[in-house]
């Protein structure tokens, strides 16, 4: 019984402080999430999966390679910039789920997190994938980003499909 109070006592704590102490303490609703230091308590893809990124709360951009060759490894980047009154929150779980639809690339890796960001802050965010085309043609890499996005009243887990186009000479 005591520890169920303590349990229910810290996630009530975490849920005051899991955006800035500045802003007010957001209102429950089912499409939102409070991450406290990355501690969730349901799956991150039931959370994340059901809500795009609006054009109110930013802009979402895919890069892929300019050019790539059979056997070079090559960089395409998601890049994510919050609009006007939001941040990307930094203490959401980051999570990049990639997969190849065909045998003719490679991955580096199939699953991304912040460690592989090379840039995760409140304005911005931007994470490479290193691919390598094993076979001449057209090649596409699909999966999905999880990340989540703070205005100054809500903290919001939001997913955006990934779809890289790869033509490989």
């Amino acid at each position: 019984m005591r520890l169920a109070v303590a349990v229910a006592a810290a996630l009530a704590l975490a849920v005051v402080m899991a955006c800035s102490s500045e802003h007010p303490t957001p209102a429950f609703r089912p499409d939102t999430i409070v991450v406290p230091g990355g501690v969730i308590s349901t799956p991150i893809t039931r959370r994340a999966a059901e809500v795009n990124l609006t054009a109110a709360e930013g802009r979402f951009e895919i890069e892929a390679p300019t050019q790539s060759h059979v056997g070079a490894v090559s960089t395409a980047w998601i890049r994510i910039f919050p609009g006007a009154g939001f941040h990307i929150n930094t203490s959401y779980p980051l999570i990049v789920s990639l997969a190849m639809s065909d045998g003719g690339v490679r991955v580096q890796k199939l699953q991304l997190d912040a460690a592989d960001a090379e840039r995760l802050d409140e304005r911005g965010l931007a994470i490479p994938i290193a691919i390598t085309p094993t076979s001449i043609g057209d090649h596409k890499v699909t999966g999905s980003i999880h990340f989540g996005i703070c205005n100054d009243g809500t903290c919001l887990s939001r997913a955006m499909p990934l779809d890289v186009s790869i033509v490989a000479s």
